[in-house]
């Protein structure tokens, strides 16, 4: 399987996880493949219930896992999919490209579970678009300090918010007749 000589070749630079080695159309294939390779594994992105987490770890993978909050379910669903994975000694490395929102989200989470490794970052909550959202989770160099706000820490300027003409992002997402995304095989 290339995905497993993949995983071999990459060993010597040591990094942290090779994320998705497959598509996520089988999680016995992935469970699979954290079990025929030293190189930590990382999957769950595209997984969204605590019932897909638990298979997949129940079938051997993987050592970190990757819940995206704005489409697993939010904070309460992703704490009990980061209780799954302390239960197997996995760690938690949440997926993040939604935005602010989400950011602030998961960072909250990040700060209250045990088996937190690290947090994706995306520099587009920095963008002007996002000017009418303040954040209390501000970058500083490789981290983001953990602030006293109440709540997630994000606070929304509603009359900037109103004042903004609605733009829609095209995502060129390929969508199966069923509706399901189609980048899976």
């Amino acid at each position: 399987m290339n995905a497993i000589a993949l995983a071999e070749t990459l060993v010597e630079f040591r990094p942290l996880f090779y994320e998705d080695p497959v598509q996520i159309d089988s999680i016995k294939s992935q469970g699979d493949i954290a079990k025929r390779t030293t190189l930590p594994i990382a999957n769950g992105e595209r997984m969204h219930t605590i019932w897909e987490f638990r298979e997949l770890l129940e079938s051997g993978g993987s050592q970190y896992f990757r819940p995206d909050l704005g489409l697993g379910g939010g904070i309460t669903h992703v704490k009990k999919i980061a209780a799954i994975g302390e239960s197997y000694h996995s760690a938690l490395v949440t997926h993040n490209f939604l935005g602010p929102v989400v950011t602030a989200a998961a960072c909250a989470v990040d700060t209250s579970i045990p088996n937190f490794l690290t947090q994706e970052y995306s520099k587009v909550d920095e963008a002007p678009a996002n000017a009418m959202l303040t954040s209390a989770w501000q970058r500083d160099g490789g981290f983001l300090n953990v602030p006293d706000e109440v709540g997630i820490g994000v606070a929304v300027d509603y009359a900037a918010f109103e004042a903004s003409p609605y733009e829609s992002r095209t995502l060129n997402v390929p969508i199966r007749v069923d509706g399901s995304v189609g980048y899976s095989v």
